[in-house]
Formats: C-alpha cells, structure tokens, sequence
C-alpha cells in the first residue's frame, strides 16, 4: 500500500508562554516544508536582532515585532 501524501495527525508542542518568551511562530506546514524547526528560530531571532538590535524583544518593541510578523 502506498502511503498517503498528506498526513491526518498534526504535529504540534506545548510551551507555557510567559513574559520571556522572545517570540511565537505561527506558521502553516508550508513553511515546515522548506524549513526545519531550529531553521526557523534562528530566522526569527536574526530578524529581530536585525531590526530592533537586540536578541530578545523588550515590552517596548512589542508594536515594531508586529509589524515585523505581519510582513
């Protein structure tokens, strides 16, 4: 029997999130397609780093994060 494609059971984690969560990736399975897990992390916090110049965002850059995420 040939496998299905596209699989039924969803991967997923569960984190607490708190105050020094740096950030939360919400993303489709097609980026999980082209892009492992850590690749994506360290996507995110090079862009952050990048554009607010800091590894982790404070609760002022919260509004500048946004606008990154939405891009």
């Amino acid at each position: 029997m040939i496998k299905p494609p596209v699989s039924v059971k969803p991967y997923y984690c569960c984190h607490e999130i708190n105050k020094d969560t740096p950030f939360l990736v919400l993303a489709c399975d097609g980026l999980w397609d082209v892009m492992e897990d850590q690749e994506v992390v360290d996507y995110i916090a090079a862009r952050v780093k990048e554009e607010l110049g800091e590894p982790i965002v404070p609760a002022v850059h919260k509004k500048k994060l946004q606008e990154l995420v939405i891009r």
